[in-house]
């Protein structure tokens, strides 16, 4: 009977399996096709904002997929960018309504999820623009985009990174410059150029395996854009040594306070306050910017200590009635 029930666990495991796997988006799966080519043109434009029109063609080798998702970082540490006009469209008839989510530190954009399914060759293609990119430097303004982003599982087989700049690129005075690097960062290797104008450049690679990108760098003379300084997030995690001399404080009280009769109310109101000072630390920033700009901070260890102490009130005080039954008999 119980190796019955084990085989048949195993059977519905199994089962829920193969449904994750069969209503993943393209890009989270290595089992199609991969993507024969992926073509993005990067346009920087004078007030600093970088436009961005990626072509993606997937190759569906089962029929009945449900779209692809592209993975664009909107936070970098604590640095913010702006993912905003996100549009899509596919020359091939695939359904591609475009739906923009935010998770973590990425803003997931799932083209073609609706009901209808797709298969074979498909072609997509995304455009949206990202503002705050651009870092200001004493002498020069930068911009570090990943053109391809590693968030990914396929492989690709020809992709190509096309920069068209607000002003000419070369090795003259005054001009800027545009570098790429293919492969996983830090590391990398130098990718194939060729150049389109006095504005811009081609570049090229073959083969870029799961989870490797191409990382662009387009330098410019500092003034050569009116671009909005960076923006920055408060970090997650923002205490100092007074959050932890707190709690270290806590921890100290908490074992003080079994030794002294204390009341459950008192503990159940200690827990109850620490809980409130915690969920006030990280209001103000996830209201603000959403469940995943949460910041927690010195009050949050001076919260989480009350609920400490307030257990081990809570706690003590449930195990005297006990104690004193005992010592009675």
């Amino acid at each position: 009977m119980a190796g019955g029930m084990k085989a048949a666990a195993m059977g519905v495991l199994g089962a829920c399996a193969a449904l994750l796997v069969l209503t993943l988006p393209a890009s989270a799966r290595a089992a199609d096709g991969g993507i024969p080519t992926y073509d993005v043109v990067l346009t920087l434009r004078p007030d600093g904002v970088l436009h961005v029109r990626e072509t993606v063609t997937v190759d569906f080798v089962a029929a009945g997929r449900r779209g692809i998702v592209r993975r664009v970082p909107y936070r970098a540490g604590d640095r913010l960018y702006e993912i905003r006009r996100v549009r899509a469209s596919s020359s091939t008839g695939a359904p591609a309504l475009p739906q923009a989510v935010k998770f973590m530190h990425e803003v997931q954009l799932r083209v073609g999820e609706g009901r209808s399914r797709s298969g074979g060759l498909q072609s997509y293609v995304i455009e949206y623009e990202v503002a705050g990119a651009v870092t200001p430097g004493r002498t020069l303004d930068t911009l570090v985009w990943d053109a391809i982003g590693p968030g990914r599982s396929g492989a690709i087989g020809e992709a190509v990174v096309r920069v068209r700049s607000p002003i000419p690129l070369g090795r003259a005075p005054g001009a800027g410059r545009a570098e790429c690097t293919a492969g996983t960062r830090p590391a990398g290797t130098r990718c194939g150029s060729e150049r389109a104008g006095p504005y811009g450049l081609v570049f090229s690679q073959s083969g870029l395996r799961p989870g490797e990108g191409m990382t662009i760098r387009l330098t410019l003379p500092r003034g050569a854009l009116r671009a909005s300084p960076p923006r920055y997030a408060e970090p997650h995690l923002e205490w100092t040594g007074l959050g932890w001399a707190l709690l270290a404080a806590a921890a100290g009280a908490s074992i003080a306070v079994r030794r002294v009769p204390v009341r459950r109310g008192a503990g159940l109101a200690l827990g109850a306050a620490g809980l409130v000072v915690l969920a006030v630390d990280a209001a103000d920033d996830v209201l603000a910017g959403g469940l995943w700009a949460a910041s927690i901070g010195d009050p949050a260890l001076a919260g989480l200590g009350c609920v400490i102490i307030g257990f081990v009130i809570f706690r003590s005080d449930r195990k005297e009635p006990a104690a004193a039954i005992r010592q009675s008999e």
